[in-house]
């Protein structure tokens, strides 16, 4: 009986140390290269997050007409 509980402890600190490691393992530091894409706009954008995937380009909005106001004297 003795000998069970002893291994069931030595079992569950394994467990914990396990999950432990894991948990540090997801927030570990990501580096990614300082490679730039060009969007269609004309600016860059660089790599972000745990992927290293590129940022999104801007939204184009030049394709809303401008508005002018013109004031006609009399």
């Amino acid at each position: 009986m003795k000998r069970i509980t002893i291994l069931g402890i030595i079992g569950l600190i394994i467990f914990v140390i396990y999950l432990n490691s894991k948990q540090k393992d997801s927030t570990t530091p990501v580096a990614c290269t300082m490679d730039a894409k060009i969007c269609p706009d004309g600016t860059a954008v660089g790599r972000v997050g745990p992927n290293c995937d590129f940022a999104a380009c801007p939204v184009d909005t030049s394709d809303t007409p401008a508005t002018t106001t013109v004031d006609i004297l009399p």
